[in-house]
This record gives structure tokens, C-alpha cells and sequence, in this order.
């Protein structure tokens, strides 16, 4: 294609066109959002759609094909990551921590049926104990792990 003095216009035109829509939009947007606005972009402005859009918005052709791809695929985000993604919870990166864990909790509650009271140990306590022992814990990731537990009733510590 020969490039004329109107075609270099119309497409620095273009560029402008769809930085402005990019400014306005990008700070609303997720990674997922940016990819499906790049693909629309240039799938509207057709032959070199995936160029100009890339210029204007600063995206990786190769992201602007991405979203093209995901946008003839049907896909539809229903999570921003894909499943599995993220932090390991601290049971499974932590061997060891939830017999740790059931030792503590049984403990204390052996305590309370001796003294024929109710324990009195806090989230706190029991992730300071475990601390100690060399685990990294803290008292909200304790609260989680009990209430998921299916035995934490049996323990004695969730009533």
C-alpha cells in the first residue's frame, strides 16, 4: 500500500480517536477489560487495526490479538485470574501446621474440662503459640482455618 499524505492523516487521526477513549477508560478497566477494549478498537478500524490500536493505547499487538482471540472464543470473565491463582493458603505452604494446630486447640480445651471451665484461648494465643513453634500465622488466618475445619466442633473449639 502507498502511503499519500491523507492515509498518514487519517490514521494519526485514528491513533488520536482511540487514545482518548483509552485515557478516559484505562483506569476503570482490568487487565481482561483492557484486552477486550484493544480488540474491539481494532477489529472497528479493520486493516492495520491491531497497529494503530497498539500505538495509541501502548498495548502489545500480541495483547491485541489476545483479546481478539478471546472475544472470537466467546470467552466471558468470570474471575479476574484463573482458578488456582493466588497465594497458597498457609495450611498448604505450612507443613505441619494443622496437627500444630489440633495439639493447641486440644490442649486448651483439656485445660478447660480440668479446671471445669470455658477456655478462655484466643485466636490470638493460639497463633502467638504457633509462632513459636515456628510457623508464620495470624490470628485471622487461625479463625479461617478452625471454621473450615470439619472437625473443629470435635476439637472443641468451634460451638
Amino acid at each position: 500500500m502507498r502511503l499519500t499524505p491523507e492515509s498518514v492523516k487519517r490514521r494519526a487521526d485514528l491513533v488520536d480517536k482511540v487514545r482518548a477513549k483509552w485515557l478516559l477508560n484505562k483506569a476503570n478497566m482490568g487487565e481482561w477489560d483492557k484486552r477486550r477494549f484493544a480488540a474491539t478498537e481494532a477489529i472497528a478500524i479493520g486493516r492495520s487495526g491491531r497497529a494503530i490500536v497498539s500505538e495509541a493505547t501502548g498495548l502489545s499487538r500480541s495483547t491485541v490479538t489476545r483479546g481478539i482471540m478471546d472475544l472470537e472464543e466467546g470467552e466471558n470473565r468470570i474471575n479476574q485470574r484463573k482458578a488456582g491463582g493466588g497465594r497458597l493458603k498457609a495450611e498448604l505452604k505450612q507443613e505441619g501446621l494443622l496437627e500444630a494446630l489440633k495439639d493447641i486447640v486440644l490442649k486448651a480445651d483439656e485445660e478447660a474440662e480440668r479446671t471445669r471451665q470455658r477456655s478462655n484461648t484466643s485466636l490470638r494465643k493460639i497463633s502467638d503459640e504457633l509462632n513459636r513453634r515456628g510457623f508464620k500465622i495470624t490470628p485471622t488466618t487461625v479463625g479461617r482455618i478452625l471454621s473450615e475445619q470439619k472437625d473443629a466442633r470435635a476439637w472443641g473449639w468451634i460451638r
